[in-house]
Formats: C-alpha cells, structure tokens, sequence
C-alpha cells in the first residue's frame, strides 16, 4: 500500500509540474500576446509581437497578429499620405483662387494618386490657357470698340462715366444716327 500511495504522489508530482510547465510555456504566453494585441489595439504600433517564431499555435497567433500590426501601419501610412496629398491639392487650389495660374504640384503624389497631381496640373495648364485666351479676346473687342467710337467721333468708351456727370450729353443725337445707319 505505501508503494502505491508513493507512485500516486510521485504521478501527482508530475502532474503539478507539468501543469506549472504547461502555465509557464502556454498561458504565460497567451497572457503577453494578448497584452501586446491591447496595445497595438491602442495604436501604440511600435509594439513588438513576440513568439513568433515558435512552432505551435502560440507561434500561429504571434504570426497572425504580426499580420494584423504590419496592416495597421500599412493603413497608418496611407492616412498619413492622405493628409499630406489634401494639404498640398489644397495649397494648389488656394493659390489658383488667389490668381496664381502658374502654381503647379511639383512633388509626386504615392503610387495611384500620382493621377490626381497630374489632373490637378492639367487642369491648372487649362485654366491658365482659358484665361489668356478670354484675354486675348477681351482685348479685340476693346480695339474694335474703340475703332468704332473713332468711327462716330465719340470720346473713348473707356473713359469714366463720372467725367460726363455734369457735363452736357456729349454724344448728342449719335445713338439715333447709329440706329438710322444699321436700319
């Protein structure tokens, strides 16, 4: 009988120091894995996941959290370049409402947005010729109104309205001679 009751405290010895092994080894881990998980949860990226290279399931759930922490610095990253590409697409659209039609982006935009930078400058490259081109135009009509005002003897069209305030009507009877000359 004192030999069985030594082999079943010699069993449940083993027994205890397994499971104390088995809490070293597994739950010891689980808990520091799930802190770290708490922690890169709290954005707090710099965290290292550890474990990973074990070769059981502890060392699958190090790995797959890796995964999950290298995404969420993937998306830090892209929120942080978007931030940046607005500032800039803002800068770019506040100095053009300025009248800055020569402002363009200059600086390359990350991977698929380098598109909108080159939209940004086309349509800036656009607008500028718009511009020029109404400037052109406006300033014919500016020529042909003043050839035909020379044409009719009146004093330029350009001049200010407050000069002829309190002067006689200089054109006279013209805007009925003008109408008699086209009818």
């Amino acid at each position: 009988l004192n030999m069985v009751i030594a082999f079943n405290a010699a069993i449940a010895a083993i027994i205890t120091l397994l499971l104390f092994a088995a809490h070293q080894f597994v739950v010891r881990a689980i808990t520091t894995i799930s802190g770290v998980m708490g922690r890169l949860a709290a954005g707090r990226l710099e965290e290292e996941v550890p474990y990973a290279t074990r070769g059981d399931e502890v060392g699958e759930m190090a790995r797959a959290l890796a995964v999950f922490k290298e995404q969420a610095q993937q998306n830090r990253r892209n929120e942080d370049n978007s931030k940046h590409i607005i500032s800039v697409l803002g800068q770019g659209l506040e100095n053009l409402a300025q009248g800055n039609l020569t402002h363009r982006i200059d600086q390359p935009f990350p991977d698929a947005l380098e598109r909108l930078r080159q939209y940004f400058n086309t349509a800036a490259d656009s607008l500028a010729d718009t511009i020029n081109t109404v400037k052109r135009g406006s300033f014919g009509i500016k020529s042909g109104t003043e050839e035909i005002a020379q044409a009719f003897g009146v004093p330029s069209l350009l001049t200010p309205i407050g000069v002829f305030a309190n002067q006689p009507n200089p054109y006279g009877d013209l805007p009925k001679r003008m109408g008699e000359r086209f009818l």
